[in-house]
């Protein structure tokens, strides 16, 4: 399943030629939606490009715990799709009109066609996108890591360090970072941030997919430093 992204349009104009805007842009038709109607979700197939021309749309990311989170509106001149050669974005993801919306749209076959007939635009394209999306992901990810960084703390705090846990505080949780994420509300990748963190100051351990705490006694002390 491909990943669902976003971006203003003045990276993407500034990167490529003007013939490879003025070929893109050809290759677009004209869709129009009334308000509140979702235009795009992750569940379906990949390949396709939007352009925003009129109108606003919200762009909600569904975490794999299935909480939404509000990450941009989306106004003239930005930029969303899908691509399978473009790994970077959310897995689950939808977006949806505010107001009255018209955008140009490149399909997959459209898409296709730009890849056979101009293979070299296709590549800048393509090689734009994941180097932009690239950094904006996980420059994104980073900050939800440390709006989270107390939520995975405080968890691993009641599982390993609390004084009512009975347990070996060094026993290696069976808990994946994906589901510390359910259990927290994050992003998997927020997770593994702080997880990498707190390995590399030799907190805990990652472990054949789960977690070993080595020194619990610096979990409370940690958590008090993350409490405003």
């Amino acid at each position: 399943m491909s990943k669902v992204w976003y971006l203003s349009s003045e990276p993407l104009l500034n990167a490529l030629p003007d013939e490879d805007v003025s070929r893109l842009f050809q290759l677009m038709h004209t869709s129009h939606y009334e308000a509140n109607r979702t235009v795009f979700s992750a569940n379906v197939p990949g390949d396709v490009i939007y352009t925003v021309r009129q109108g606003s749309l919200r762009f909600i990311q569904i975490t794999s715990a299935g909480s939404t989170r509000r990450c941009a509106t989306l106004r003239k001149g930005d930029i969303f799709g899908s691509l399978e050669l473009v790994d970077q974005g959310f897995k689950r993801a939808q977006i949806s009109t505010e107001t009255p919306v018209q955008l140009l749209v490149l399909r997959k076959p459209a898409f296709e066609k730009l890849i056979k007939f101009y293979p070299a635009m296709g590549s800048r394209l393509v090689n734009f996108l994941k180097a932009y999306l690239g950094h904006h992901f996980d420059t994104y990810h980073r900050e939800i890591a440390i709006q989270s960084r107390q939520r995975i703390l405080r968890m691993l705090y009641h599982t390993f360090s609390h004084p009512d846990y009975q347990g070996d505080p060094q026993t290696v949780s069976a808990c994946s970072p994906r589901e510390l994420a359910e259990l927290t509300g994050s992003s998997v990748e927020a997770v593994e941030i702080v997880l990498e963190n707190l390995q590399q100051k030799k907190l805990l351990q990652l472990k054949g997919g789960g977690i070993k705490i080595l020194k619990p006694e610096l979990l409370p002390e940690m958590l008090s430093l993350c409490t405003p």
